[in-house]
């Protein structure tokens, strides 16, 4: 028994050392890597800022169920996260990202406390500690942990709720069955597209539990009105963006008729062939999960993958053995979980891992159970643990090594880039600098996409004056839409004619065309990737 114990308190031990390893993981240079401020992590973060300070978001929606953000929404529960901390540590990339962070660190406690859970038979203790590793170094939820994108909460939201259902099944004990559904009714609020997926999730359970007794109507009842509660808001929502019924606005909160339906943009439901677009959708998806290459480079680390390129073959292993095998209560609610995610497979526009974020948990677990079968031989085990380790030492360092490349602007594009960067970094320092300028406009060349967001990060601009002088290029159009506010005014398309002789203007542009005016002519102020220009009076 002495022994047992020490056995049990070892292994408790190397999992809260691996834990605090993996939340360092998640929390150093959380300002630095990844390299740059997302447009939409200054969106949320922004609109939290508006919130705390007038209650509205920065387009006048009191307390918005769905924050109208670009025209096409954002969703709301980072936004509300964030509040606390924005209040406590300011308006800056640390506070932007911090809620990211502690959400996804509670996860690795989730997932220790859930291995445990399900552990009923004490099986060999080593897989545990693998298993816990293998969630903690995993390339995907580490890269995601450590920006402030409002979907990528969402994983982690259904983890805890699945981690109570869990709990429940094993326990016997109601209220853990309905934390589980409080959290899953909150999840809907991280990201609305996965809302189908979720919906899927529950009548699989419901079916489940009811045919097998574990679930009883009651439950069904109860666990119902929890989510009808919760979600009304967003239900509504849905509904008047389906039918454009216009907004809701109570003292309480708003209900905004978004400028671009949110279901249309980001789901093929507009599309001539949708037959075609869900075919095309899933042979994405298959070769996004084979290959494990996203397209969108912030991502990605190639030759690392999502879950690591060694992980595929051992995938289809751990699915096999749970077509074949004695299944778990567990394996069968992971199992539910992941063939609801195909739902939001055929439904969303555009593959990558941000929109299919949803899957990737429950992939990762039918990963460790392919690993599972490894671990009856010594000699296997030994070698998971090598493997896991060299594949994460290849990854961290890729990741550091990309990341200083863009620091240093030699990022070489075909590698690791897109045109379109979605991370803008130092412009704060310009911004911040041409704001002090005596100017009454400060004119933005193609500097960024959505470069008004960054002005009004960087700056803490008041949310009334945005929308007291805001004008809009076209209120049909969702994104680069605002063209001025206050003194700031936002140019895509650059010509020599439109710098001026003026003393009251200031322009921001990319560096490289600042050698292509006169310092006798005008001040010129270099930083490292743009110059701020103001003529001389």
């Amino acid at each position: 028994m002495t022994a047992l114990k020490e056995k049990v308190s070892k292994y408790k031990l190397i999992s809260w050392i691996i834990i605090a390893t993996g939340i360092l993981l998640r929390l150093l240079f959380i300002g630095r890597f990844p390299v740059g401020l997302n447009c939409d992590e200054a969106s949320t973060s922004y609109d939290a800022y508006a919130i705390l300070n007038t209650l509205c978001d920065r387009n006048g929606n009191i307390l918005p169920v769905y924050p109208l953000a670009w025209g096409s929404g954002q969703s709301a529960l980072y936004m509300y996260l964030s509040i606390p901390f924005i209040k406590l540590l300011g308006l800056n990339i640390f506070a932007t990202r911090l809620p990211m962070v502690i959400i996804s660190s509670i996860s690795l406690i989730v997932f220790y406390k859930m291995l445990n859970l399900i552990d009923i038979d004490k099986r060999n203790k080593f897989f545990n500690v693998f298993a816990l590793l293998f969630f903690v170094l995993n390339p995907w939820h580490i890269m995601k942990s450590r920006w402030g994108l409002d979907c990528n909460i969402l994983p982690d939201m259904v983890l805890f709720s699945i981690y109570f259902i869990l709990k429940f099944i094993y326990e016997k004990k109601e209220k853990h069955f309905y934390i589980g559904f409080i959290l899953l009714a909150v999840s809907a609020y991280s990201y609305i597209v996965a809302v189908p997926g979720i919906t899927l999730f529950c009548i699989l359970l419901y079916i489940y539990g009811i045919k097998n007794k574990i679930i009883s109507f009651k439950n069904i009842f109860i666990t119902f009105a929890i989510v009808l509660l919760i979600d009304w808001p967003l239900i509504l929502f849905v509904i008047i963006n389906i039918f454009k019924l216009g907004d809701i606005n109570l003292p309480f909160l708003s209900i905004s008729m978004l400028r671009v339906n949110r279901m249309s943009e980001e789901s093929i439901i507009a599309n001539s062939n949708i037959f075609y677009s869900i075919f095309n959708n899933i042979l994405s998806t298959l070769k996004l999960l084979v290959i494990q290459v996203d397209p969108c480079y912030w991502n990605r680390v190639i030759g690392s993958g999502i879950y690591y390129l060694f992980s595929f073959p051992i995938l289809i292993v751990g699915i096999i053995s749970f077509a074949i095998r004695k299944k778990s209560m567990a394996d069968v609610v992971f199992m539910m979980w992941l063939i609801s995610s195909i739902v939001i497979v055929c439904m969303i526009k555009d593959v990558n891992i941000n929109h299919l974020n949803y899957m990737i948990i429950p992939l990762i677990y039918f990963v460790l159970k392919g690993f599972e079968i490894f671990f009856c031989k010594k000699t296997l085990t030994v070698v998971s643990f090598i493997v896991l380790l060299v594949g994460f030492g290849f990854f961290a360092y890729k990741y550091v090594n990309l990341n200083i490349l863009k620091e240093n602007n030699i990022l070489i594009k075909n590698i690791n880039t897109i045109d379109y960067d979605c991370f803008n970094d130092e412009l704060e320092e310009p911004i911040l600098y041409a704001d002090t300028l005596d100017a009454s406009e400060i004119h933005m060349f193609g500097v960024s996409a959505e470069p008004y967001i960054y002005v009004l990060y960087y700056t803490k601009a008041d949310p009334k004056l945005y929308i007291e002088t805001k004008e809009l290029i076209n209120e049909e159009e969702a994104y680069n839409n605002v063209k001025v506010f206050d003194k700031w005014v936002f140019e895509w398309e650059m010509s020599s004619d439109m710098i001026e002789e003026d003393a009251n203007i200031a322009y921001i542009l990319p560096r490289e065309l600042g050698q292509y005016f006169d310092n006798s002519d005008f001040n010129i102020k270099y930083f490292k990737k743009y110059v701020v220009l103001q003529y001389n009076s």
